[in-house]
């Protein structure tokens, strides 16, 4: 058993993330992909009394903005067309809405679902056994980003 377990993480953005009732108090952690293997380790640690020590991270860097990447006006629609509120994708990611992004993000492996083609998402869909509807809103999100990046370049 590891002595110490140290990761990188902020506490989750959303309301629930720390919640109080009875005698204890729950708080839900956000770990970026790339700390993962720093956190697992908690697992073994389930059933075991811990003393928790939490401190700013100063050596972060000041988060930047993300670079648009090529897929992103195409992500950016299929939000705004409802795909966290997909159900079976909800299953299929074994989340909630509030997480589908993140769980996308892991099942795609990266920090950037601007990466992320439409093509890859209609294969993830067609292995998953998913609803032909996303494979539907995936290309009409496809071809509105095009529209619009075919406008930002006329």
């Amino acid at each position: 058993m590891a002595a110490k377990i140290i990761f990188r993480g902020q506490i989750s953005p959303i309301m629930s993330a720390i919640r109080m009732g009875g005698d204890v108090m729950r708080i839900s952690f956000d770990v970026p992909l790339m700390e993962r293997i720093n956190a697992i380790g908690l697992l073994a640690l389930t059933d075991q009394p811990l003393l928790v020590t939490i401190e700013p991270d100063k050596t972060a860097a000041t988060p930047q903005p993300k670079e648009k990447g090529i897929y992103s006006e195409f992500w950016r629609l299929m939000v705004v067309k409802g795909v966290k509120t997909y159900p079976d994708l909800q299953e299929v990611l074994d989340c909630t809405p509030e997480r589908v992004w993140d769980a996308l993000h892991a099942a795609f492996e990266t920090e950037t679902m601007s990466t992320v083609s439409p093509r890859q998402f209609e294969q993830f869909v067609k292995d998953n056994g998913l609803s032909e509807g996303l494979i539907t809103m995936s290309r009409n999100a496809e071809a509105k980003a095009a529209e619009k990046q075919g406008a930002l370049v006329s």
